[in-house]
């Protein structure tokens, strides 16, 4: 699939947002058009869910408090989902999970943003 067929190109951002500790808590803001990985769980059930794209800036960590309060304190990530995406705020992509194996470590630049959703 090229570039041009999934209308990604190099300079798309992509943005990983995720539960566990690790980002800037400060900023869950992410801009219109951006690719986002959402993640759930910790320690050993630690994992992603979808990978979409932002129709409009949102800020992950207002969406999922408002969410919570209209599915309870422990919602379905499909169920948060489904709810960015009537909100008109959210497209999920189709993607490949490709696992390159135990053998390769990361060594310079890593091209994503992560975004700390549930300090």
């Amino acid at each position: 699939m090229s570039s041009k067929e999934t209308n990604l190109t190099s300079s798309t951002p992509l943005v990983c947002c995720t539960s566990r500790g690790l980002g800037d808590p400060t900023n869950t803001q992410v801009p219109a058009g951006c690719l986002v990985v959402l993640t759930y769980g910790e320690y050993n059930d630690y994992d992603y869910y979808v990978v979409g794209r932002t129709l409009q800036d949102v800020d992950f960590r207002e969406l999922k408090e408002k969410y919570q309060k209209e599915a309870g304190l422990y919602p379905d990530i499909s169920g948060f989902v489904e709810w960015l995406e009537e909100q008109g705020l959210f497209s999920p992509l189709a993607h490949f999970d490709v696992y390159l194996g135990p053998l390769f470590i990361r060594e310079g630049k890593q091209h994503r943003t992560r975004v700390l959703v549930d300090a």
